[in-house]
């Protein structure tokens, strides 16, 4: 009797991974996604066109939810989309839980981001949340409906603050990942711009590190 599981933003980079890395480990998985920054990865299980909070929640074990307007540069122009994709789109999506599912597992994609910038190195989980952006806020918010719906309606919910991921299929255009803009760069013997002294240090997190960290959250 395996598992079904959902997986919002199913086309992106790494809801494609962790749903390809679920099919080969024996899951039943179903994917919905906008469409509106799909990954190049293909994806070996069926996906669905449409928004997060339009999903029916009916019938599935896990729900995990990755879909979401991912840019801080972009949210700064854009703020209110930023809400209405981030935050409304996740409320809608419980409250589909909370009428016809509420035995499943959610878990939220959350982001590093929440924390703003290091007030101390290496930062922790303790650090104090002050988000900088409204895509960083726009997290903080999904953090809080998602501990809200648990609080009062007892949903099971688990929170993943997901941490500069890189790796395969990650997008390298105007708001894609810095790694793989320098590969991009590096292919044609350009430049890798580098802003401040270069000397500044970050942690990344590898795409297969991060797909096996939610594989643990929904097993264990």
């Amino acid at each position: 009797n395996s598992k079904k599981i959902l997986i919002t933003g199913a086309r992106g980079f790494i809801g494609s991974h962790l749903g390809n890395m679920l099919v080969e480990k024996g899951f039943e998985v179903v994917g919905v996604d906008d469409n509106s920054h799909p990954s190049a990865n293909k994806v070996n299980f069926n996906v669905i066109t449409g928004k997060a909070g339009e999903v029916d929640a009916k019938g599935f074990d896990v729900i995990v939810h990755l879909a979401a307007h991912i840019n801080v540069d972009e949210s700064l122009k854009k703020p209110v989309e930023y809400f209405e994709n981030n935050v409304v789109q996740t409320l809608s999506l419980l409250e589909n839980i909370r009428l016809h599912n509420p035995n499943c597992l959610f878990v939220f994609a959350s982001s590093a981001e929440v924390y703003g910038s290091a007030q101390f190195v290496p930062m922790s989980m303790d650090h104090p949340i002050v988000p900088v952006s409204p895509y960083a806020e726009s997290k903080k918010s999904g953090e809080s409906v998602c501990r809200l719906y648990r609080r009062i309606y007892g949903i099971n919910i688990k929170i993943v603050r997901n941490f500069n991921t890189f790796g395969a299929f990650q997008r390298d255009g105007e708001y894609g990942g810095v790694i793989s803009k320098f590969k991009s760069l590096a292919r044609e013997g350009k430049d890798l711009p580098v802003y401040g002294s270069g000397e500044q240090k970050r942690d990344y997190s590898d795409i297969n590190k991060i797909i096996h960290g939610y594989y643990l959250v929904m097993t264990k």
